[in-house]
């Protein structure tokens, strides 16, 4: 059950890097930045750097979190392996968001 409430709030977690693409979409902010003669790598670089440093601020909070759930104090071995997948989640799904 912890399993599937983690995996459930990090898809939540995914979806909200996607949000801002969306939404610059919706009201032409990218085409806006385009026609005033930004360079598209410099459009995505800033996107993606954006996104992995909001990653980067709610990463802590979670692995402060993950020692404090009681069926894991029972496994206090696997807590850097949790740690450790929940970083590589973060970094294999960011990319994903811009395919």
């Amino acid at each position: 059950m912890v399993a599937f409430n983690v995996m459930f709030g990090f898809a939540f977690l995914a979806s909200s890097f996607v949000m801002f693409i969306v939404k610059e979409r919706i009201s032409g902010t990218r085409h806006l930045l385009m026609l005033s003669g930004l360079n598209p790598a410099v459009y995505w670089l800033s996107a993606f750097m954006w996104d992995i440093f909001n990653f980067s601020n709610t990463f802590p909070t979670d692995a402060g979190a993950v020692p404090t759930v009681r069926c894991l104090l029972l496994l206090r071995r696997y807590i850097p392996v949790v740690l450790l997948l929940e970083l590589m989640y973060g970094w294999a799904v960011i990319p994903l968001m811009y395919l």
